[in-house]
């Protein structure tokens, strides 16, 4: 390739993993945060398990938060876990369809099962059978792609992963089963009828995606879609009360590296980008490691209106690259 046609390239596949980054980070990200966030409580969180098991308890004591302290599995944090009637419950949000989901919720059951031993002091040699809480794990998905026959509802089994076993072979020693719920708006309607909270956090979510995929820039997007709700009496008080929280949310985890890599292996997966160098995808990550320190000291200095200009303007982009020191 021609060193003017490598550049047109370079740069024309620069804009389109910038955009990808943009489209596939606002999309990604900003929705597991919040929905921690808004579901931190006993209250939010029974109302949330009544409605997913079509049960009426009322008594928030008997709901214990049980997540990990800082518990990282695979790469990621889980959204929430609590205990409630000797049930274990882990609770995700998903904006992808990860096939993969029920062996990060094997590895996580585990690590709960082995603290919670450790919490009660159980002795795991001892002749005693071993009490453990029953677990559930609940997917709550609302990323764009459609389920399996466009379903609201379906399973991931852990046993489809395994390798096909030799002819007579016993059932296999392990399951872990993850319950996925479609919660993009219009879906599971009974579902949101029993949770209003988790109903209003589908209705944001999606006015958001939606200005996205008209191509509206995404501070604007957040920006309209929180005046919307507040005026329809959605997420109102949240939104009122927390509202440069939630904008904040969507910026912190901000990481360009990150999905440079994800479209370095989709790219060559789908043929998109064939013939792009490894040495000069290598350049960009490492250009989008030096943007994604400065996206994080603008947003520790509260500037994050700047962000965005700071990814499209490359002049600007330097300017802040000297003012910083980077």
């Amino acid at each position: 390739m021609k060193n003017g046609n490598r550049k047109s390239y370079l740069s024309d596949t620069r804009n389109k993993i910038g955009n990808r980054i943009r489209r596939l980070f606002y999309r990604r990200k900003y929705k597991d945060k919040l929905f921690r966030r808004l579901f931190n409580n006993s209250k939010e969180l029974m109302d949330l398990y009544n409605a997913i098991n079509q049960t009426d308890y009322k008594d928030e004591r008997a709901l214990e938060i049980y997540t990990l302290e800082d518990a990282i599995y695979l790469s990621y944090k889980n959204d929430v876990s609590f205990i409630v009637c000797g049930i274990l419950n882990l609770y995700e949000q998903q904006s992808t369809i990860n096939p993969n989901m029920p062996l990060r919720g094997l590895i996580y059951f585990a690590r709960q099962y082995d603290a919670y031993i450790a919490q009660h002091k159980h002795n795991l040699y001892g002749q005693s059978l071993i009490k453990l809480p029953y677990p559930q794990y609940v997917v709550l998905y609302n990323g764009t792609q459609k389920l399996e026959n466009d379903a609201d509802y379906m399973e991931l089994r852990l046993s489809d992963a395994f390798e096909q076993p030799a002819p007579g072979m016993a059932a296999p020693s392990l399951e872990c089963i993850a319950k996925v719920y479609n919660i993009n708006y219009g879906r599971n309607k009974e579902l949101m009828m029993r949770c209003r909270k988790l109903e209003e956090y589908s209705i944001f979510v999606g006015k958001i995606t939606g200005y996205l995929e008209q191509g509206i820039q995404f501070k604007k997007a957040i920006d309209m879609a929180i005046d919307e709700c507040i005026e329809e009496g959605i997420l109102e008080d949240f939104l009122r009360k927390h509202r440069a929280e939630v904008v904040g949310m969507l910026f912190e985890q901000f990481n360009m590296k990150e999905y440079v890599k994800m479209e370095k292996r989709d790219s060559y997966e789908n043929g998109r980008l064939e013939g792009l160098e490894e040495g000069h995808l290598n350049g960009l990550i490492e250009g989008e490691e030096k943007l994604s320190h400065l996206i994080q000291l603008l947003f520790t200095a509260s500037r994050t209106d700047e962000i965005l200009k700071a990814v499209n303007d490359k002049e600007y982009r330097n300017k802040l690259y000297n003012e910083f020191n980077l």
